[in-house]
């Protein structure tokens, strides 16, 4: 695609992240409902009473005993050493499964308490950083940035296992040897390299689910975070076969997140409806059976693999981004 760049393109792998830390942070605060929806980022900070309707805030009778306020959590969009360049809507999409949030919460509790945390990335390609213009722009890399920007610690400990070329099967055989029992936070990014449309009980499913329940298992029961890559270069189709949104990969491995109760986050939930409105810095050319397309302006290296400003965007989602390439 053509046209002017903006100065700092940030990249979408590493805005997952960063929305899901800010429902990690504030689902660890506020469980009255026993469960959080996915907040957007700049949504953390508790309202003033300026910003509640008047007539609501008139009505209010004294409290002789108010309850304490609720601590201010940090908003983690200002500690972005980026532009943002989804809104909160957006990076709302991005939440395919949140469940119960248990072991999230868990994590939450240790970085409001001031302790460090452990966080491991599994992968191929994506999660190693294929098609970002600098390691240090890949999502992963972003992700953990931005950790360390809202709750710095000198203790953290991150770790990026991404292998380019490589399904699940190679880090079930190896899964003890690549997270210690002590991970807080596991993210698990196999979505491209799985096989489309599998059975349920075929070797590579059987053992995809073996690594998820061997993370699970860690003595320090680590939350365990699915993140589905949109491979949108390899999604051509008819609608019938095959088609630009659906691929049958996500749809089977989202079943695992759902059974196991672990968060689940969808870039192509996010890229699919700016691709398909033509907004500015996401448009594609009309899709044709068999052909490959032109590419992303912030989304795609060539191929499946997220470029410059895409690779970010998963650590937003998990958090946010990347700079031009």
């Amino acid at each position: 695609m053509s046209g002017k760049k903006p100065k700092a393109l940030p990249s979408l792998w590493g805005v997952a992240l960063g929305a899901l830390l800010g429902a990690l942070v504030t689902t660890a605060l506020f469980t009255e409902q026993g469960r959080m929806l996915f907040p957007g980022l700049a949504s953390l900070h508790t309202p003033s009473a300026a910003a509640q309707p008047a007539a609501a805030v008139r009505v209010k009778a004294p409290n002789p005993c108010p309850a304490a306020p609720p601590p201010t959590l940090p908003n983690m969009r200002d500690q972005l050493p980026w532009e943002p360049y989804l809104t909160d809507e957006e990076v709302q999409r991005a939440e395919g499964y949140y469940g119960t949030a248990a072991r999230l919460r868990r994590v939450a509790a240790k970085l409001l308490a001031g302790e460090p945390i452990q966080v491991f990335t599994l992968g191929g390609s994506v999660t190693r950083g294929l098609g970002a213009s600098a390691p240090e722009r890949n999502y992963a890399n972003r992700f953990f940035q931005l950790i360390n920007a809202s709750f710095p610690h000198a203790g953290h400990v991150f770790a990026n296992k991404g292998i380019g070329g490589t399904s699940s099967g190679v880090f079930t055989a190896c899964a003890e040897q690549m997270v210690p029992p002590s991970a807080d936070l596991v993210v698990v990014e196999f979505t491209y390299n799985e096989p489309e449309d599998d059975p349920f009980d075929s070797p590579a499913r059987r053992g995809f689910e073996e690594l998820l329940r061997k993370l699970l298992k860690l003595r320090g029961a680590p939350a365990v975070v699915m993140l589905h890559h949109y491979a949108w270069w390899f999604t051509y189709g008819d609608g019938l076969d095959a088609g630009l949104y659906y691929r049958a990969g996500e749809a089977q491995l989202q079943v695992f997140a759902n059974y196991y109760d672990m968060p689940a986050v969808s870039m192509r939930n996010v890229l699919w409806p700016l691709m398909n409105a033509g907004v500015e810095g996401f448009k594609l050319p009309p899709a044709r059976q068999g052909e490959q397309r032109g590419r992303g302006a912030r989304v795609a290296a060539g191929h499946p693999h997220p470029r410059g400003a895409g690779g970010g965007g998963g650590g937003l989602l998990l958090p946010r981004q990347d700079a031009p390439v």
